[in-house]
């Protein structure tokens, strides 16, 4: 056992309650029917990749039994440690970290078949958070060194075939579970009001979550760009700023590489300032770098852009935002970036073809006027399709109402509205409009993913029918924050 392995199953960060493993463990049966990746002889079935539901997390119980597994384990003794890893999946059927530990002692003790049984299922659903600790944990090496181990590893490429294959037709998305969580004006620091949450792809066809990154303690959102197969996570503490906005503050980013899925390649520190700010934004750079921007106290005021190849930021000059000076020419402005002002959302590239002003969306590839249906704002956004003709118009709005008292009932009246536009045509058709945040996401393929507060659903490219079987736990938006509906 290497307690110093940050891979290793039975070491002090598995049981650390701020780096728990994801409240998203692996299915353990396989659907009827699969569809087979590309990957030769050799490929995987996509039905039996990723998540097929939500699961809930492990019981304060089962953690306990996992602790008092890993003791054992850490003494050598390894027929108990055993025992209370599978006294803890008893408990929790679900706990994917109990599973591998009990992997772990099993190995240890022999019993080669039980571990290669709980591996081979963990790979296939959480690849990105156990890839690493099948190759390199000391405790597997007895199973990793069998024969049946050598063929396991020798999947792997079969996997990384049928994970990137749901990388290229999946929607990008968020897993997770909303918690209750009040916020306390006395308090600096707020918990997260969400289970831990998991960055991926949403496979529409076999309606399966494919985390493509591991748990990443205190993740609040982050983007993934398929053209370079990278991924990058923020994770933070919420901080309360005013009167009555809680945002993340002190955070940090993590770039991922996703080939293979899963292998962090720097974490960039100081991602947004130490002290009360309002927000940051990060965008994935060329040559495995980061960009970011430091909002001021004031984010109409100046804003300081950096650049990261490693954990330290090299600090690229600032701008007066109020003035609407460009960032300096090297930032790739323009591409999809992780936004943090006040709330946290992924911001999709610009339409390249058309603007918003004034409810009229002017369309220059067609040199077309559409006028939308009233209940958009001015800071509306246009979120393409790959097809340049269509794309959707989508606000979300805050209003502050008072109640007589001296601070507003902040964050009570939330509304989206949503327009799908076909701009061959000059047509707007209204998709939803209501209390609270909203979010869409578009798929490859040009289905088109909506999330509303009351309810989820899809709709493929001209038609009007929608499909309201999305995964339970999938979101297409970052978690909402306390007192507020949240982006």
């Amino acid at each position: 056992m290497a307690e110093s392995s940050p891979s290793t199953a039975v070491s002090e960060t598995a049981v650390s309650e701020t780096t728990v493993p994801s409240e998203v463990s692996p299915e353990r049966t396989e659907p009827p029917t699969a569809t087979p990746s590309q990957g030769g002889a050799n490929a995987v079935d996509l039905a039996v990749i990723g998540f097929s539901e939500f699961l809930e997390p492990p019981t304060r119980e089962a953690r306990r039994l996992n602790a008092a597994g890993m003791k054992a384990h850490r003494s050598g003794d390894f027929a108990t440690s055993a025992q209370r890893f599978e006294q803890a999946l008893a408990v929790s059927p679900d706990y994917a970290l109990a599973e591998f530990n009990a992997a772990c002692a099993h190995s240890r003790l022999g019993r080669i078949d039980q571990a290669l049984t709980s591996m081979r299922e963990l790979l296939r659903t959480d690849l990105a958070q156990f890839r690493a600790r099948w190759l390199e944990d000391p405790d597997l090496e007895a199973a990793r060194l069998s024969a049946a181990g050598i063929a396991l590893t020798d999947e792997l490429p079969a996997l990384d075939a049928a994970y990137d294959d749901a990388l290229q037709h999946g929607v990008f998305a968020f897993l997770y579970r909303p918690v209750a969580v009040k916020p306390d004006s006395a308090a600096s620091f707020h918990p997260l009001p969400h289970t831990p949450l998991r960055i991926g792809v949403y496979d529409g066809r076999t309606r399966r979550f494919v985390a493509l990154v591991p748990p990443v303690a205190r993740a609040y959102s982050g983007l993934i760009d398929r053209d370079s197969r990278r991924a990058v996570v923020a994770e933070g503490w919420l901080q309360m700023k005013d009167m009555w906005e809680v945002q993340p503050h002190g955070a940090t980013a993590t770039l991922f590489a996703l080939d293979p899925v899963g292998e962090a390649l720097f974490t960039a520190q100081r991602a947004s300032s130490r002290y009360l700010s309002y927000g940051f934004e990060l965008w994935l750079g060329p040559d495995d770098s980061l960009y970011g921007a430091h909002y001021g106290v004031h984010y109409t005021e100046q804003v300081d852009y950096f650049h990261w190849t490693n954990e330290d930021p090299r600090h690229l000059g600032s701008t007066n935002a109020g003035d609407s000076q460009p960032p300096p020419a090297q930032v790739p402005f323009d591409e999809a970036s992780l936004h943090v002002v006040e709330l946290a959302e992924v911001v999709a590239p610009k339409h390249p073809f058309a603007t918003f002003e004034r409810g009229v969306i002017r369309d220059e590839l067609h040199q077309r006027r559409i006028k939308l249906e009233r209940g958009h704002h001015a800071a509306a956004s246009i979120i393409p399709s790959h097809d340049p003709d269509t794309f959707v118009v989508i606000s979300n709005a805050t209003r502050f109402t008072w109640d007589g008292a001296e601070e507003p009932d902040a964050f009570t009246r939330d509304r989206h509205v949503i327009d799908l536009v076909d701009a061959k045509t000059g047509t707007a058709t209204r998709l939803a409009k209501g209390p609270g945040y909203a979010h869409v996401a578009w798929a490859p393929d040009g289905t088109l993913f909506v999330e509303t507060p009351s309810e989820t659903w899809w709709m493929i490219a001209g038609s009007v029918e929608r499909h309201r079987d999305v995964m339970h736990g999938v979101h297409f938006g970052t978690p909402p924050h306390p007192e507020s509906g949240g982006v």
